[in-house]
């Protein structure tokens, strides 16, 4: 849906460029730790499991690593972000069930690329016309629900 942010399908175009070139500056530098931030170093643990030999020792640094995990807020994280991807995941799927009532609605995908194919459309429109009365919907419950 287009909000205005080069993120939506309404202002004609796709925005993978957009993407592309916000990301051109990234740094993997960028994502290594401050020298003042505690980080985690993954530890070798030797162990020989048919003699349960170093198993007290890996299953102490299972327990360290998870204390690491709830202290530095990484746990939260990461589980903030497992919740953050199931939403996404809902609503991939949700919006697709809706488009695909759309692309129902206006003759079948068959028949779309049939028209594309054609020369009669293109699918830049295609998507803009299927995408017009969800993106009115949503514009009309941003309205009322202010």
């Amino acid at each position: 849906l287009d909000s205005g942010d080069g993120y939506g399908g309404g202002g004609g175009g796709h925005h993978s460029q957009e993407v592309i070139d916000a990301h051109d500056d990234w740094d993997p530098e960028d994502d290594e730790p401050e020298d003042d931030a505690v980080s985690w170093t993954t530890p070798i643990v030797e162990t020989v499991a048919i003699r349960a030999e170093g198993v007290d020792d890996l299953t102490g640094e299972f327990r360290a690593h998870r204390e690491y995990l709830l202290e530095s807020g990484e746990h939260a994280d990461q589980v903030r972000q497992r919740y953050a991807e199931e939403i996404r995941t809902l609503l991939r799927e949700d919006v697709h069930a809706l488009l695909e009532d759309e692309l129902a609605a206006a003759g079948g995908i068959d028949d779309l690329a049939e028209a594309v194919r054609q020369g009669e459309t293109d699918p830049y429109s295609i998507a803009s016309d299927i995408l017009e009365p969800v993106e009115a919907c949503v514009d009309e419950l941003r309205v009322d629900g202010e």
